[in-house]
């Protein structure tokens, strides 16, 4: 009985391991995607390297920072950052259409998207937040 336990053990260790390899292929092979994670109080938790492609921001730049420094001045007075974690809270999910400004000023129309991430017990646990360019999606 031990021996089968220590095989599953095994077998689920390679499963997890495997699935981290092949989320992490499947984010990076995703070009025009900006894909990155927030905790639950809206902290940037992780970065794609599209999302540096894209969004011109390295990861020293943006980890454990809140992600209204991805909107404007006139969105974070607005308190949009805040609604839109709301709506994702309260909704599961939200997505727009809007302006993104990257890090060097740039302008661009994209698709985000922001969906919560829940634990097996309904936990608010983070969100995936994902940019899809709209240009290079139509060009």
């Amino acid at each position: 009985m031990l021996r089968l336990s220590a095989t599953f053990d095994d077998l689920q260790t390679l499963s997890d391991r495997q699935d981290r390899e092949r989320l992490g292929l499947l984010a990076e092979a995703m070009h025009y995607y900006a894909i990155f994670t927030l905790d639950a109080e809206g902290r940037i938790s992780s970065w794609n390297l599209d999302a540096e492609r894209i969004l011109g921001y390295r990861p020293d730049d943006v980890l454990n920072r809140s992600v209204a420094c991805l909107y404007s001045d006139e969105e974070v007075r607005r308190d949009v950052p805040q609604k839109n974690l709301s709506w994702a809270t309260g909704d599961g999910r939200v997505e727009d259409v809007r302006w993104i400004r990257r890090k060097d000023g740039f302008r661009f129309e994209a698709r985000v998207a922001i969906v919560a991430i829940r634990d097996a017990d309904a936990a608010l646990c983070g969100f995936t937040y994902v940019i899809h360019e709209v240009e290079a999606a139509e060009g």
